[in-house]
Formats: structure tokens, sequence, C-alpha cells
């Protein structure tokens, strides 16, 4: 990425959007970071990691998801069916 001084997008996580828990897993950066040699933190500084926040005026999803919480908070052993 940084020689080809390419633009990249990391998905978070699955269902972040359902609880407005915007923080990325470390273990995404520390995937990054293991990609080279020398100081962690170094690297991680020459990726020129920028956050970002992205708001939807309205999302298609959000009956689903609201239910799916629901159903998550009323049953601790709820699974998720596949789709």
């Amino acid at each position: 990425m940084k020689e080809k001084h390419e633009n990249l997008w990391i998905a978070q996580r699955q269902g972040r959007a359902k609880d407005s828990n915007d923080r990325t897993q470390d273990s995404v950066l520390k995937m990054m970071a293991m990609a080279g040699e020398g100081d962690v933190t170094e690297r991680l500084k020459e990726l020129n990691i920028v956050p970002l926040a992205i708001s939807y005026e309205y999302d298609p999803c959000d009956f689903l998801k609201a239910k799916e919480l629901q159903q998550k908070r009323d049953d601790e052993h709820f699974q998720k069916s596949p789709e």
C-alpha cells in the first residue's frame, strides 16, 4: 500500500452500525503492522491511517438490525440465522 500510494477502506467488523460502536478492532491494526520490519509504531505511522465516519440518512436494513439487537438482548443463546 505504501509503495503504490493506494488508498484502502477497512470494513472493521460486521454489525458496527447496529450499536454505533465505531472503534477499529485492535487485531486489524496489528495485522497491518505485522507486514514489515522494525518498530510497530513507525510502521503504523507510515500507513497514514485516517479515521473516517460515514453517516447514512436512511438505512434500508434498520428494522432488521433493530430486531436482531432485541433478540440478542433478550435471549443469551440467540444465533443469527444463515442468510
